[in-house]
């Protein structure tokens, strides 16, 4: 109920992290995309032939990539301004010292940062679509939601490392980190089945590995309603437990410099 008494707060909070990345909208694009695009330029040039299982790889690749984008968008777009706001502006201190409740800014930052992925991560489906990607419009209103829980899920990682970090240094090492394990064994260049026995239940308590479950089913098919909701799920239960956790750090004076 708080949270929603506290609407126009959290837009608020969510508008003015908006702002500051529309200044720098183009670079962040242009860092997001390279990447990825390069890499499956060249993975449709010279890799031909291999497919996993019936799918060719390219098709195999794009959905992994695809969550990539979410997990690197959300977690620097809600993480990196938090801690560059701690060391230089103090803009969340100053929001802290208003009425505005723990749970209220660590909302609107998420929020945010799930808005930054989603926006990236679309403008890499419509370069992968040059090269092949084809996505029902059915297919398209299931997938932006999956999208969107696991956005809220790599934001709120991205705080927390944000709150633990007390330079920027720290804040680029934890999350690398974090995340490198997550974008070579979540199921993004091969299936988690390759993976030696003993890995593979490590795998599934990374978001990353729902999420990219999710949206190759969504893509390549078979549809499974299951699945479905169990990424769907996955992804939004951790990112509700990240949201709360940050608001406990802030609260414990985690999120501010000594």
């Amino acid at each position: 109920m708080s949270l929603l008494k506290n609407s126009r707060e959290i837009l608020s909070i969510w508008e003015y992290e908006l702002v500051k990345y529309k200044t720098e909208f183009v670079y962040y694009v242009l860092s997001a995309l390279l990447y990825p695009a390069f890499l499956l330029l060249a993975i449709s040039i010279a890799i031909k032939g291999f497919a996993v299982g019936s799918v060719d790889y390219l098709s195999y690749l794009i959905p992994g990539v695809l969550g990539v984008q979410v997990m690197y968008g959300s977690l620097y777009g809600a993480g990196a301004p938090f801690v560059v706001s701690k060391l230089f502006t103090r803009v969340s201190e100053s929001l802290l010292s208003t009425p505005i409740t723990y749970s209220t800014l660590v909302v609107g930052k998420s929020l945010a940062g799930s808005t930054k992925g989603l926006i990236v991560t679309s403008i890499v489906m419509g370069f992968a679509s040059s090269l092949g990607l084809r996505v029902g419009v059915s297919d398209v209103l299931l997938l932006y939601p999956l999208l969107f829980t696991g956005g809220i899920a790599f934001s709120g990682l991205g705080l927390v490392i944000a709150m633990m970090s007390n330079t920027i240094d720290r804040f680029n090492s934890v999350a690398n980190i974090l995340v490198a394990p997550m974008q070579y064994f979540s199921a993004v260049f091969f299936p988690i089945s390759y993976l030696p026995a003993s890995l593979q239940p490590l795998v599934y308590v990374m978001p990353l590995t729902y999420l990219n479950t999710g949206i190759r089913m969504l893509i390549l098919g078979p549809f499974s309603l299951t699945t479905y909701f169990t990424s769907l799920a996955a992804t939004l239960g951790i990112g509700i437990f990240l949201l709360y956790l940050n608001a406990r750090l802030l609260a414990r004076g985690k999120g501010m410099l000594p």
